[in-house]
Formats: structure tokens, sequence, C-alpha cells
């Protein structure tokens, strides 16, 4: 057992509770208790948090975490001329390792900002997933939607087709929840069709 001590917990509760001086029991990789010093004896291995902060994991909902090697390019750029001249043209050299060391990269800032569950798309979903699985992350992954990829590689990996024939196809990795949409697969599709249609995409 470990017992956090001299932090102050935000617990996120219905409450939204906050104990300014609190302490954490932890064993086995599970909270058994959060509370004051007062209510919490000092038991086990003695953890001394420096007055720091303690709060559930954050969680990143739109991310790309292969985008981490391509950071600071281009920035003063609109949306569409950065996506077109900058992003897309250098995605193209993008390769399934690639794609697993940028989104490795990536764990690591979420760890030091304290991000412990992300949502993911990307081409390469499956090489995400497995960097996610390496370090145990929590990871809601979809694959990208796009009439034409930008990565030609990447064409036969995608997870949607649009218009006549749409279907959807199930990922082969699962970290812990692939995100799924609510309607069928159908009518997500053909939304999907109109959404490209109206964006020139």
């Amino acid at each position: 057992m470990q017992t956090l001590t001299n932090c102050t917990v935000l617990a996120v509760d219905a409450k939204d509770t906050v104990y300014p001086k609190a302490r954490v029991q932890i064993q086995g990789g599970r909270i058994l208790a959060v509370g004051s010093e007062d209510a919490i004896p000092l038991d086990g291995e003695i953890v001394d948090l420096g007055g720091g902060l303690v709060l559930p994991g954050l969680v990143n909902t739109h991310t790309h975490s292969h985008s981490s090697i391509f950071r600071s390019q281009a920035d003063d750029l609109r949306l569409m001329d950065w996506l077109k001249k900058a992003m897309w043209p250098m995605e193209r050299v993008l390769s399934p390792e690639l794609a697993y060391a940028a989104t490795a990269l990536s764990c690591l800032e979420y760890l030091r900002c304290g991000i412990t569950t992300y949502a993911d798309q990307f081409y390469f979903s499956s090489v995400i997933a497995k960097a996610a699985c390496a370090v145990s992350w929590r990871l809601q992954s979809l694959q990208t939607l796009l009439r034409k990829p930008v990565i030609p590689s990447a064409r036969r990996q995608n997870s949607f087709r649009t218009g006549k024939g749409a279907r959807r196809k199930r990922e082969s990795i699962h970290v812990l929840a692939l995100t799924r949409p609510t309607a069928s697969a159908g009518s997500f599709t053909r939304s999907a069709s109109r959404f490209l249609n109206n964006t020139g995409f």
C-alpha cells in the first residue's frame, strides 16, 4: 500500500469536492481512499507530494498523435492553405514506422501533461493503437475519412468508404474502447459523403 500525502485533491465527484490537505491511499493500482489528512492514516509506503495537486487523468478529445513530428511547420497559414501546402505534402512521406514513433513521442507528452485518455484519428490507426498499448494508454481510435487519402499506401487501410456501396470495416485492434458511431453504418457514411461533397475534400 502507498499513502500519498501533503497534497490538494480535486475529487471531480458529484459535488466537485476539494480536499486542501489531503491523503490518497493506493494498493495494487487501485485507489482505496481519498480524504482529508485527519480521516486517512499514514500507512504503508509514504509518498510526500510536496504540496502538489492530485486530480483524475485528463482526456484529450481530439488529437492526431502522429503530428508531433510536424509541430511548428507553417503554423502561420490559414487552415486550408496549411493543410494543402504544408501538412498533406508532409504526411505523404509518413510510413507506419514513423507514425508509431511519432505516437510514442506524443504519449510521452501526454504523460507529462496529465493526459491518460485520448481520442485519435489518422490513417495508420492500428499502428497508433499498438503504440498506445505499449504504454498502457486508453485510446479511442478512428481511421481517416477522406474521398482521396493523402497517403497512397494508406488507401487500403481506410475504415470508411463513401457513396454507393459504402461500408464500414472493423478495426483489428481494440484499445479498451473503439469509437463506434451511434447511427447505422449506412446513415453515417451517407452523412460523411454529404460532408465531403460540401467541403471539397
